[in-house]
């Protein structure tokens, strides 16, 4: 996914960037920008911005490794679990920029904020009310835990994509490359200490060497999808706002919460399928 991310961003990058130079050369600006003293000044300089673009892909870096590495060895969790709690990314963004960024909100946004609230506290409610026996509950109320720590980062990663943006003027496809650079050196020592090389060798000698192959073609298709949808996210998380973005993502939910519940053993206690969560 970050090797994706700072190919794409290097590649738009830089093309963008080759566009604007070849306009500015081909025509005769009578009325620069230096002349009419416009300067858009940052608001920080170069190493806090290299720190906080480092922070955002380490927050980025963590969300997988809370989701898919720590997680899965704590408890079982449903599938659709952090679907149905992502409006919690909605309520940690607007409370954060709220305080940092100092966003207004009306009262209609408010009253939004706090019905989300009941509902998510009404969903976390039941998730502990069918709660598989079979699970310890100080491990499934530390698993839930981790799951808020997922959205917390993502808020954190699309403050900073967003404060980079508005009041450092940089380009998203230069911040979404920064990233991807962070991210991937990131990835790289977590695998000197956790290597995913080692259990994918093991596994795959046992098949044939076609399926190898197949493996090493899905990761470039997931490399690929992946940059199209970080920049679908960080466009619409700059040129909208973290809360909107969050909101779209909400989109398909239902759709992957059903199929769950119908094809999937999802929403299973005590060999019954419950559906509060489908009202």
């Amino acid at each position: 996914m970050f090797l994706g991310e700072s190919i794409a961003g290097l590649i738009i990058y830089h093309k963008q960037s080759s566009f604007l130079d070849k306009n500015l050369n081909e025509r005769k600006i009578e009325h620069q920008l230096s002349k009419q003293n416009i300067e858009m000044k940052r608001a920080d300089n170069i190493p806090k911005i290299i720190i906080l673009i480092f922070f955002a892909s380490f927050f980025d870096f963590n969300e997988f490794i809370i989701l898919y590495y720590f997680i899965p060895k704590i408890a079982r969790l449903s599938v659709t679990s952090t679907l149905r709690l992502c409006s919690t990314t909605t309520i940690t963004s607007s409370l954060i920029c709220i305080l940092t960024l100092n966003y207004k909100i009306g009262k209609h946004q408010i009253f939004s904020l706090i019905i989300l609230g009941i509902f998510l506290s009404a969903i976390i409610t039941m998730e502990f009310i069918f709660k598989p026996k079979d699970i310890n509950i100080e491990n499934y109320l530390i698993s839930y835990l981790l799951v808020f720590c997922h959205f917390i980062f993502v808020s954190f990663t699309d403050i900073v994509e967003k404060y980079l943006f508005e009041y450092n003027f940089l380009n998203p496809f230069l911040i979404l490359m920064s990233e991807g650079i962070f991210g991937f050196i990131l990835a790289s020592f977590y695998s000197i200490f956790n290597n995913p090389f080692r259990e994918i060798i093991n596994i795959y000698n046992e098949f044939e060497s076609w399926k190898f192959i197949l493996l090493i073609v899905f990761l470039i298709l997931y490399s690929i999808f992946s940059l199209g949808l970080n920049m679908y996210k960080i466009l619409s998380n700059i040129y909208y706002s973290p809360m909107t973005k969050s909101l779209a993502a909400y989109l398909l939910n239902y759709i992957f919460i059903i199929y769950f519940f119908i094809s999937e053993k999802d929403f299973m206690t005590e060999g019954k399928k419950i559906t509060y969560i489908l009202l």
